[in-house]
């Protein structure tokens, strides 16, 4: 099955998730320094953009199945987000999780993207 845009997007988007978060808190810890009037308004773009994607994901994530729920957050929003944590939590075998991943981001790409 080919991909669209908004399916790899998405899955971009879950990946980065994480460092997104990452690079928010070290934005907002930042904000107050002595920064040059151009970087500090980049700082500040770039502060309200991470803040309303990972919002948009979250809350596009509240939306699947409880399962397809338990397998991104595992994936994606935990620290250790192995593939075997996740089968083991939700008591499935690879295949099966990686089913409900795709399932699950195609959801996401929908909702967020509107295909």
């Amino acid at each position: 099955m080919k991909k669209t845009y908004s399916i790899r997007k998405t899955e971009k988007l879950l990946r980065e998730l994480d460092a997104s978060r990452h690079a928010l808190a070290y934005l907002n810890s930042i904000q107050g320094a002595s920064l040059s009037l151009r970087k500090e308004e980049t700082v500040k773009k770039r502060i309200l953009y991470l803040s309303r994607t990972t919002e948009a994901l979250e809350h596009a994530v509240g939306l699947l199945d409880p399962i397809e729920q338990k397998i991104i957050r595992g994936l994606y929003f935990d620290a250790d987000g192995s593939v075997e944590k996740v089968c083991e939590t939700c008591a499935l075998e690879k295949s099966s999780v990686y089913r409900y991943r795709a399932r699950a981001i195609e959801k996401l790409a929908a909702t967020m993207y509107g295909e």
